[in-house]
């Protein structure tokens, strides 16, 4: 099992990027003699249902629980560290093997793959909104005799469209 320290939006973060797994994580926090253990519980096959487990001195409590919002039990324990260390406690996260492996590989691809996809829509998005309101602009001599523009600024000023295009392109 690896011991990460984590500070604050950092431990944030990596709960809420990682998908659950059975072996789940501990946060441990000590302030001068005293310890709090705050742990995600999954109790069944996936990140549902989850429990918030947070034991002391006293006893252990089961703060949270959640049976269909996936990452909900992860951002209360990380929220709930932090607000331990913003109290002056000391918090380490211990994260098993096979759920660091997981974080990894779920940070690491699918963030490639969704801004490749975004950027491509964006672009054709540009492009068929910046065709259509050249379509829509009146040809002068001055506008033909000028080099040809990319998407972006044929998109940008309505001010110089007559009105009369305007109000064709609002209908």
């Amino acid at each position: 099992m690896k011991t990460l320290m984590f500070t604050g939006a950092a431990t944030a973060a990596i709960l809420l990027a990682a998908p659950a797994a059975q072996a789940g994580m501990v946060s441990t926090c000590t302030h001068a003699d005293q310890t709090r253990i705050i742990e995600v519980v999954y109790t069944g096959e996936g990140v549902l249902p989850c429990e918030v487990h947070y034991s002391k001195d006293a006893g252990t409590q089961t703060l949270w629980s959640a049976t269909n919002a996936a990452g909900y039990c992860e951002e209360k324990a990380a929220a709930f560290v932090e607000k331990q260390q913003g109290w002056g406690w000391e918090c380490t996260t211990a994260i098993s093997d096979d759920m660091q492996q997981t974080i990894d590989e779920s940070v690491a691809a699918p963030a490639t793959q969704e801004t490749e996809s975004v950027e491509t829509v964006s672009e054709a998005e540009m492009t068929s909104s910046a065709e259509t309101e050249a379509a829509a602009m009146p040809v002068t001599e001055a506008a033909s005799a000028a080099p040809e523009t990319t998407a972006p600024e044929i998109a940008e000023p309505e001010e110089n469209v007559p009105a009369a295009t305007t109000q064709a392109i609002a209908d």
